[in-house]
């Protein structure tokens, strides 16, 4: 016997389900059409259909349309007095709204639910528990695009720690990405990649190939703004044969445009240029406005660089500039604006170059462009303006480049960019040297290695360490320049400022490969590694291999220990754990302090009664000072060192030897090719 239609709605979403997962989004919506124009189904099971054709819409991108779908649908269930169904069609507008950037509706209608739940208390415990925790993350969501990121993480939170209890794959997974670009926001590189990747392995295990696909770009996406761009290329190519398969043209270019910037920013010129035309081509036939400019945007930038003839380039300009004049869309503005400005800069003619000028100032002027072309425009202003200051010497242009430094800082704050900041401290740092301000430049440096550090941009961190390097073996020059009457040109060639912006807006500044100064200049002959105690008569250096040369190191040794009592020992309290960098009086060295209680069987102090308080301190040249950023490596592998030990006696010369061969080794290991 055929089951009637209205009996069949289980196995009709278990197939649309499918259908959904694998991108089939017309064949899902045909079916569940040919259900709901039935005459046989009951007005509670028709109700059902509609709400998973709106759930369809939904992951169809159909917010028009779905918008007034819904409007009519919960006038219906309003009417067969179904709370359930009701809920379940507000959460969906609820998404709708956000997307259509009505966020104050939608936080109101959020609200409203809340109290929903409150009154109807006849809704069992799961229904309220799942309603609870998707508005949370709807919450979560609207905090994060206005970047309240704490506030949308605490939310995300709340609603992850609900889903957990009950069996909706599909929505931990949301929360996961979600999650995951808060943590990328905030710049928490490593925490976010964690989030990302869970919600891959949800989507993986539901087959849910259009998120598969989504999943993969964004973990492509973090590897791109951490400048790992051969993992980028790989997740954006999986997410290329995932679209492919599923056969969206829109998401097919898309796709394919981020593997052609992939190869384009791993170097391999010819082979985005032959990617970024194909996308151009999906771009074009579906019809997108924002895709096509974007890889129109890219075309161009990479032809530039490719030094191509100039009608090549303008081939592509002046579709672009087509694209702009019919167009509202203020991202295909921003991508022509920064376009033109590139091809009149590149331009050997001096008045194109002064024209070039006006198009970057019209961008970054604007507080509605987007971020990456505004300091795209503001780095190319600024190298304008340094060509500029080298023939006129004027301090009103110095001047007017510490601004547009000032507002790529302030943005990049704002947008938790931290790559963006490591490289901006960099810039600033040189701009200093402009100004003869060597110590600043030297602060500078140092917080652009501690930023690179704490978010793990280890590739950066490589390039602040080399820059760290550069200016100490300049110091004395530097000096001298202070002394003499040295002209801003020979300042700027100094500082090697132009090379750093070349890099910068050639987004290769990440791209440092050249790490075999790690092996030769970092030598192990470089760090020293002292033991200090307290005995009875009071703090005395123990033990020492391969001290520093100083005219006098007895009086700096017992400098350092009495120092080090009274910073760290701060009295009888004698903390313990890892401390510094601190100063020592050794010229050109600062060092990084392990203090901890142990077993001394020489001890004849009564206080201690058979202990000793004891630093062990890694000496390390000032210039080498990102290496010691990563503290964890640091405390690791002193504790897994000493742990072991019965008494301060058994750390002897060759227990040190092999502490700083260890500790060598581990610092290395953060930073080489493989690691990164």
């Amino acid at each position: 016997m055929v089951k009637k239609i209205s009996e069949n709605y289980d196995e009709v979403l278990t197939e649309v389900t499918q259908l959904r997962y694998k991108g089939k989004f017309e064949p899902a919506l045909s079916l569940i059409e040919t259900h709901l124009t039935s005459k046989d189904l009951k007005p509670e099971t028709k109700i059902k259909y509609a709400l998973l054709k709106a759930s369809v819409l939904n992951t169809m991108g159909k917010y028009k349309r779905l918008n007034i779908f819904l409007d009519e649908l919960v006038e219906e269930i309003i009417h067969l007095n179904l709370p359930v169904e009701y809920l379940k069609a507000k959460i969906l507008k609820v998404s709708t709204l956000q997307q259509l950037n009505k966020r104050e509706a939608s936080l109101a209608l959020i609200e409203g639910l809340d109290d929903y739940i409150v009154k109807h208390k006849e809704l069992s415990l799961e229904i309220q528990k799942h309603v609870k925790s998707t508005l949370l993350y709807h919450k979560g969501n609207i905090l994060w695009y206005t970047g309240e990121f704490d506030n949308a993480l605490e939310h995300l939170t709340r609603s992850m720690n609900l889903v957990k209890k009950t069996d909706d794959q599909e929505l931990l997974g949301m929360i996961y990405n979600r999650i995951g670009a808060v943590y990328g926001n905030k710049g928490m590189f490593d925490k976010c990649l964690k989030y990302l990747k869970k919600n891959l392995d949800i989507q993986l295990n539901l087959m849910n190939k259009r998120e598969i696909a989504t999943a993969y770009n964004n973990i492509g996406e973090t590897y791109f703004q951490t400048g790992e761009y051969d993992m980028a290329l790989e997740c954006y190519e999986n997410c290329f044969y995932i679209d492919e398969e599923i056969g969206n043209k829109t998401d097919i270019g898309i796709s394919l445009a981020n593997v052609g910037r992939a190869h384009s920013f791993r170097g391999n010129h010819e082979k985005a240029l032959e990617t970024l035309k194909k996308a151009l081509i999906l771009n074009e036939e579906a019809n997108d406005d924002y895709t096509t400019s974007d890889s129109l945007h890219y075309l161009i930038q990479l032809l530039l660089e490719m030094k191509a003839p100039i009608t090549e380039v303008n081939q592509y300009l002046r579709k672009l500039e087509e694209l702009y004049k019919r167009s509202k869309n203020n991202i295909v503005r921003d991508y022509y604006l920064i376009s033109k400005g590139l091809v009149l800069k590149s331009s050997e003619d001096l008045a194109q170059k002064i024209e070039a000028k006006g198009y970057f100032k019209r961008i970054v002027k604007d507080d509605s462009a987007m971020f990456d072309v505004a300091n795209n425009a503001a780095l190319n202003l600024i190298e304008l303006l340094l060509i500029e200051l080298k023939s006129t010497e004027s301090p009103k242009v110095l001047v007017e480049i510490e601004d547009l430094t000032n507002r790529l800082l302030g943005i990049a704050e704002k947008q938790n960019l931290a790559p963006v900041l490591v490289q901006t401290f960099l810039l600033q740092s040189k701009l200093s040297l402009l100004q003869l301000e060597i110590n600043k430049a030297k602060k500078l440096l140092d917080k652009a290695g501690e930023l690179a550090d704490v978010k793990d941009l280890r590739k950066l961190s490589l390039t602040v360490m080399k820059e760290q390097k550069t200016l100490y073996d300049k110091l004395d020059s530097w000096e001298n320049v202070i002394d003499k009457k040295v002209s801003i040109r020979e300042r700027v060639e100094m500082a090697q400022i132009e090379d750093t912006l070349l890099k910068m807006t050639s987004h290769r500044l990440e791209l440092n490969d050249d790490v075999e100064f790690l092996t030769k200049e970092f030598d192990i002959d470089k760090l020293s590694l002292l033991v200090f105690r307290f005995g009875s008569k009071g703090a005395e250096f123990f033990r020492g291999v391969d001290l520093p040369k100083s005219e006098n190191i007895e009086r700096d040794l017992y400098f350092m220990s009495a120092t080090f009592m009274t910073m760290v020992g701060q009295g009888n309290n004698y903390h313990t754990g890892l401390f510094g960098p601190l100063p020592v009086p050794i010229k050109g060295y600062s060092t990084i302090i392990y203090s901890l209680m142990m077993n001394d069987r020489n001890q004849t102090d009564k206080r201690l009664k058979g202990k000793t308080y004891a630093f062990f301190c890694l000496l390390y040249p000032q210039r080498f000072s990102t290496m010691f950023y990563q503290r964890s490596i640091i405390e690791k592998t002193f504790k897994t060192n000493i742990i072991n030990l019965k008494d301060l006696n058994e750390v002897t010369e060759p227990f040190l030897i092999d502490l700083r061969e260890d500790m060598h080794r581990k610092i290395i290991e953060v930073f080489s090719p493989t690691s990164i």
